[in-house]
């Protein structure tokens, strides 16, 4: 998913997934690759809703879990924290 502010086209937003069985799970995951959101539109809710979309088109997919890592002591994982997602060792998961 790619954001680009209206006017400009400037970059704001990037989002990239992908989709795979759980080889210790019955679970479909949905594994998150990368989000990046532009310094500028930080604090806007834009993280939040291509969270949201993420999730809704996982769903769609057939997936029933979200996973991917963080740094230990990245402040990104307050951010994860408040859309409920958990600490899981290294990872962070959500069900969807």
């Amino acid at each position: 998913m790619i954001v680009a502010a209206p006017g400009s086209g400037a970059l704001l937003g990037y989002l990239a997934w992908e989709r795979h069985a759980d080889h210790t799970s019955h679970h479909v995951v949905a594994h998150l690759r990368m989000i990046l959101v532009h310094p500028d539109a930080q604090g806007s809710g834009l993280g939040r809703r291509l969270m949201e979309r993420f999730e809704g088109d996982a769903r769609e997919a057939g997936c029933t879990k979200v996973l991917f890592d963080v740094v230990t002591d990245s402040p990104a994982r307050r951010f994860y924290d408040q859309l409920g997602y958990r600490h899981w060792s290294d990872y962070m998961e959500k069900s969807l």
